[in-house]
């Protein structure tokens, strides 16, 4: 029987967070490995997910939750005391927000299943180059959004805004 290699990532964050992790994920994941995850439901409607990846998504949001939530603490235990390989980043703490640096380390652990530490992954050295420059929207959306531009007057120049909401800032 085929042993395939077992990634667990449990994340949060929404669309464009989704995008850094899955390159994240997608540049220190072999091929022909199964990821299990609560995350990269809303990516996967977007962009065409890679194939030679088995990717399971848990959409349950009750499962969703207790991943998050419970899950991560426990697996950041046994990846700790190396019963699980684990990947993370290196990081601290600047003002309760959590600040990655360039580093990534790895550590083997007794089974072979993999902890990814949840992380948003938005440092261009976490990812390789050709990840990004091969993703791939979905047909669907190209086709949509081009029927939108074509609907617009030619005597009127297009502008696209995107607005990130952050959270708020506390000042003592």
């Amino acid at each position: 029987m085929y042993n395939r290699n077992i990634f667990l990532f449990f994340g949060d964050g929404e669309l464009g967070n989704q995008i850094f992790q899955y390159c994240f994920v997608k540049s220190h994941v072999p091929k022909k490995s199964t990821i299990i995850t609560t995350h990269f439901i809303e990516l996967n409607k977007l962009i065409d997910l890679d194939s030679n990846i088995k990717i399971i998504m848990i959409k349950n949001r009750i499962l969703k939750f207790f991943f998050v939530k419970f899950a991560n603490k426990f697996l950041k235990i046994l990846s700790k005391i190396r019963l699980l390989s684990s990947i993370i980043t290196d990081s601290e703490m600047i003002e309760n927000s959590l600040i990655e640096g360039k580093k990534i380390i790895k550590t083997k652990g007794f089974f072979s299943t993999t902890y990814i530490h949840p992380r948003y992954f938005q440092n261009r050295f976490f990812f390789k180059s050709n990840v990004v420059n091969n993703l791939r929207i979905k047909k669907i959306h190209k086709t949509k959004c081009q029927d939108f531009i074509n609907k617009i007057p030619p005597n009127f120049t297009p502008i696209a805004v995107h607005i990130r909401s952050q959270p708020e800032i506390t000042m003592k």
